[in-house]
């Protein structure tokens, strides 16, 4: 097959093939052609010059860097394209279209380009104008532990708007020097439930013992949320870590009190589980 009739049987293909699972065999297709097809490598070519092409449609763009992503996962097969790939994407950042541009953002942040974090950072920060949403930004942030990715992902967790806020404090997991800001913020009643959930469940794996501390104080706080209440005893139940720390026989009591008092389902469940497990 010529490289000319490959693209054009690869884009139809790709026409053709509904969302999802269907489609996922044809970009799986696309990644063993790419490899063999009309000689090797070539075809990791032909893909590449889809997902550059501004004419295209979007969707055939996208599903093209998701063929040569799985095919990238063969490193040592995928290593005479990288340099190409990489240079590839690093247009693809300031690409017209928004999906793209979020496509290549996401690639690059698995490698922790440096490049591609500053870029974030300045269009979080205001420097330049952002070339994806703040909420991706953060969240591609979150994968890398830079110094300054941390700095910009506590900033956001404080200011940004609500789901914003949250792809932040899930980003600040891996990271103990956020844990007293996680902490003020699980503890905060002023903040809605979902934040002050997300901030405790990421302080749970920031400083277990700040959480476990956090965690018993709402679950005996009859004024506290219960959904919170039920959040922070499962979370406490499921890690045996964290359940050591909190079981005691005083406390074991004082949860069985909590749970003969309350009406909510959710918190009587969570108890039954810890109580349980901590036997």
């Amino acid at each position: 097959m010529d490289p000319e009739a490959y693209r054009k049987h690869y884009l139809a293909q790709m026409e053709n093939a509904p969302r999802g699972q269907a489609r996922n065999r044809v970009a799986d297709r696309g990644v063993k052609q790419a490899a063999s097809e009309p000689a090797p490598g070539t075809g990791i070519r032909l893909l590449m010059a889809v997902a550059g092409d501004p004419k295209a449609l979007v969707d055939k763009r996208l599903d093209a860097i998701d063929a040569i992503n799985r095919f990238a996962f063969d490193l040592k097969a995928f290593q005479e394209y990288n340099a190409d790939y990489t240079r590839l994407l690093k247009t693809l950042r300031t690409d017209a279209s928004s999906k793209v541009r979020s496509a290549a953002f996401q690639r690059l942040a698995l490698s922790l380009d440096q490049d591609s974090r500053a870029l974030l950072q300045k269009g979080l920060s205001g420097d330049v104008s952002p070339l994806v949403p703040e909420k991706t930004a953060i969240t591609l942030l979150g994968i890398d532990d830079h110094a300054s990715s941390r700095a910009a992902l506590r900033a956001a967790a404080e200011q940004s708007e609500e789901s914003t806020r949250r792809a932040a404090l899930r980003g600040l997991a891996a990271d103990n020097n956020s844990a007293a800001l996680l902490e003020r913020i699980a503890a905060d009643s002023t903040e809605s439930a979902p934040v002050r959930e997300t901030a405790a469940l990421s302080l749970k794996v920031a400083s277990p013992k700040r959480f476990v501390k956090l965690a018993k104080k709402l679950a005996l706080d009859d004024g506290e949320v219960d959904r919170l209440r039920a959040t922070a005893v499962s979370a406490l139940a499921h890690n045996a870590e964290t359940r050591q720390l909190a079981s005691s026989d005083k406390f074991n009591k004082e949860l069985e009190q909590v749970s003969q008092r309350t009406s909510s389902r959710a918190l009587k469940a969570s108890i039954g589980r810890f109580r349980t497990l901590a036997k």
